[in-house]
C-alpha cells in the first residue's frame, strides 16, 4: 500500500501495519501498530494535494498489560499490508 491503491487489488477488511509518522524504521525505535484497514477514500495531504487515505482500527501496547485502540483516517504512506509470515503463534 503506501501509495495509490488500485481498484480491486485490496480485499477489505485487511490486516495491516500502521506507522503514524510514515517514516518506517525511523520512529525512535518504536514498532508499528497492528491495525485493520476497513476502507479507502480520496483525501488531501496537508498541502491540499490529492492523496489516498485508509480508515483503520488499531491497537497499541504501551507497556505490559496496557493497551489502547482507536479508529481514524490515515495517509496511505502510513499503512502497509501484513503478510501471513508476520503472524506468530
Amino acid at each position: 500500500m503506501g501509495g495509490e491503491p488500485r481498484a480491486g487489488t485490496t480485499r477489505l477488511p485487511r490486516a495491516v501495519w500502521i506507522d503514524s509518522t510514515g517514516m518506517w524504521n525511523h520512529n525512535a525505535g518504536l514498532p508499528p501498530s497492528v491495525g485493520l484497514l476497513l476502507e479507502w477514500r480520496r483525501g488531501a495531504d496537508p498541502r491540499g494535494q490529492p492523496a489516498w487515505e485508509g480508515l483503520v482500527i488499531w491497537a497499541n501496547s504501551h507497556r505490559e498489560g496496557t493497551w489502547s485502540s482507536g479508529c481514524t483516517w490515515i495517509r496511505a504512506a502510513c499503512i502497509r499490508p501484513m503478510a501471513a509470515s508476520d503472524w506468530r503463534a
